[in-house]
């Protein structure tokens, strides 16, 4: 049975490997955070899987702390400390990166000028909504190029999260059935335009590279597919389907490129324009946790092609995860 530190044992199943997806985007402002932080809170949940996303231990890599991804600072690292979380330092066992504990609270205040009260009691976020505990891990220097410090850290998260949450008293048996399975390593990088020699190393050593664009770069799907064996796509922020004449449109455009490409419609996922996810975005809120929960079904679909991409990649089409 594996050990943790201290002698604590951690559930007796065997996990099986661990899985790195790594994020990426041409230029900012495509939603790619936003896209990273809802997908890898599909898989970070307490009570079970669901739809086709199995519970998983989620390690969330911000490689981008200083904000120039996304959207004004809309890092992962900005949502998550804005958002209904508290992070707790943990002892980094990997040198070169700061790592905390994220833990889902409805109670934490909203970070606006003016407002008192918590995310909770403005009914922002729903009262049955549940996460478990996750890990976010933001590089020390800036210049990792290598897959391995991640890889490392993945590797040990299970017993970092086993530790804490024994040390607090707070280890029940979903959250140790929960640290029985594998973990998904969420690695959130720089737009491409701005640092692509530093994390170019990175995204050619992950398990699976997703590209998010939107309708303004959706061509640059041809670069990602000339650099890296994309296998997933996101194309966010495409005309909702009440702008009919848009909407076909942007199909035309996309079905053009398609053509031409190595990935077909059922490998792109389709996020369209809404004010929800803006809105909950700009205040760290997942979109699961919203009282109207319809819109995280796109981030569930993508969720779901990780999880068969898993299940082809590590283990063929006989195991499953």
């Amino acid at each position: 049975m594996p050990r943790a530190r201290g002698g604590c044992g951690l559930p007796s199943r065997e996990p099986a490997a661990p899985f790195l997806v790594g994020f990426t985007a041409y230029k900012g402002g495509t939603g790619k955070s936003t896209v990273a932080f809802n997908v890898g809170l599909e898989f970070a949940r307490y009570y079970q899987g669901f739809d086709g996303v199995p519970r998983r231990p989620v390690v969330f890599f911000d490689l981008d702390p200083q904000g120039r991804s996304d959207e004004g600072g809309r890092t992962l690292k900005k949502m998550f400390e804005d958002g209904p979380f508290r992070l707790r330092s943990l002892h980094s066992p990997i040198p070169e990166l700061d790592v905390q504990v994220v833990e889902y609270d409805p109670d934490e205040p909203v970070p606006v000028d003016g407002v008192n009260g918590s995310f909770g009691s403005y009914g922002l976020v729903d009262s049955d909504a549940s996460f478990a505990p996750a890990l976010l891990a933001v590089p020390k220097n800036i210049r990792i190029r290598r897959v391995k410090p991640l890889r490392r850290l993945l590797a040990a998260a299970n017993e970092l999260l086993f530790q804490y949450l024994e040390d607090r008293g707070s280890l029940d048996s979903k959250l140790r059935e929960y640290l029985s399975s594998p973990p998904l390593g969420v690695v959130d990088t720089p737009p491409m335009n701005a640092a692509s020699d530093t994390f170019a190393g990175i995204l050619t050593q992950v398990d699976l590279v997703i590209p998010v664009v939107d309708p303004e770069n959706v061509r640059q799907l041809s670069l990602f597919c000339k650099l890296y064996v994309t296998r997933l796509a996101v194309v966010n922020r495409v005309p909702p389907d009440g702008l009919t004449r848009e909407a076909k449109f942007f199909d035309g455009v996309l079905n053009r490129i398609l053509n031409k490409i190595p990935l077909n419609k059922d490998e792109v996922v389709k996020i369209p324009e809404r004010p929800v996810i803006r809105f909950a975005s700009a205040l760290g809120i997942p979109v699961r946790a919203r009282p109207d929960k319809r819109h995280s079904g796109y981030f569930r679909e993508v969720a779901r092609h990780i999880r068969a991409d898993w299940n082809r990649r590590r283990y063929g089409s006989g195991v499953r995860i």
